[in-house]
Order: C-alpha cells, then structure tokens, then sequence
C-alpha cells in the first residue's frame, strides 16, 4: 500500500485527529519544563544609553577638524578611563553595588564583576556610505531595572563629563594657539 500526503484540509484534520496524542504530549512537557526551569533563570536586566560624539565647530581655516579617527580615539581612551577601575569604584561606592562582595572586602572581584557587566561600544556604520553618526552605547547589566538604569546613567554621565573636561583642555589649548598667533601676526605689522 503506497503512503500519499493529505491533500485537503480534511485530512490534514484527520491526521491531527490520529495523532493528537503525540502534538499534544511534546507540548505539555516543552510547557512545563519552560516553566519549572524559568524559576532557576537568574533575572537580569540591561540599561543602554546611546551617546552621541559632536565635532568641533571652529572653522576648518583656523584650526583643524577633528577627525572620526581622533573621535574613537577619544572615545576609546576615555572608556579605559572609565573601565579602568577610579570611575567604577566612584559608582559603586555612590550606589552600593555588590554589598555581598563589598562585605568580604573583594575589591579587585567587585571591579572585574562590574567590567564584565559593563559594555561600551561604536554605534556601527549605517551602510548608506555617509560614515558612522560619530555614536556610542554605554551598556550596563544589573539584578534590578533601577540598578541598571542607574550605573548606566552614571557611567553615561562621566563619559560625558571626561569628553567634556578633555574638550575644554583642547580649547584652551586652541585659544593659546590662536593668542600667539594673533601676538605674532600683531608684531609683524
């Protein structure tokens, strides 16, 4: 007797009807294992915060434009910063993370933990050929929405203020640049 696959609704029903017990069965266990094992999932949740990198806005004829090279330069030299441990231990002394580890003293453990849980990466490139938007993402993962939101803020934060302090160095470093010029200009004439 040659086999020949249902061709109508009819016996598509009728085979489900035959085999009920072995749709039915696998679904239950697949059911109550995702429950009983979702329990054992520890729950964690991430906070992401998109900070966008601006160029310089002096004309390109006094003083040269930063580059997208020199901006994830910087970008990647203040994320050592950041990852580098002062910044961490800022934030988790301010928001007590970790009091577990903080009671037994592990220092250098409650560091690696919250590098391990923290993510700083470029926004990639779109690929419509414009280049990258000059962007990147502050991640951080914590046992609780309000834990996470928070490091993330305050690691987004010192990004902010580090870029900040290091362009006011670049300022000054500029409008020195532009005194003794206008000085060497002035004894010309």
């Amino acid at each position: 007797m040659e086999r020949k696959p249902p061709s109508s609704l009819g016996d598509i029903l009728a085979v489900i009807k035959r085999r009920k017990y072995w749709i039915i069965i696998p679904f239950l266990i697949v059911l109550v294992l995702g429950i009983v094992l979702g329990h054992f999932v520890p729950r964690t949740y991430q906070s992401v915060s998109t900070i966008m990198v601006v160029p310089q806005n002096v004309p390109s004829s006094y003083v040269s434009t930063e580059t997208a090279v020199e901006l994830t330069k910087r970008v990647q030299d203040i994320g050592l910063e950041v990852t580098s441990g002062n910044a961490f231990r800022t934030i988790l002394d301010k928001l007590n993370l970790y009091p577990e580890l903080r009671e037994q003293g592990k220092t250098n453990q409650i560091v690696s933990k919250m590098r391990k849980n923290t993510t700083v990466a470029p926004v990639p490139d779109t690929g419509d050929g414009r280049g990258g938007i000059g962007a990147f993402t502050v991640a951080f993962v914590g046992d609780s929405p309000q834990q996470a939101q928070a490091v993330t803020g305050a690691l987004a934060d010192f990004f902010v203020h580090e870029n900040q302090a290091r362009g006011n160095q670049n300022t000054q470093g500029t409008d020195a640049f532009l005194r003794t010029q206008v000085a060497a200009a002035a004894q010309q004439l």
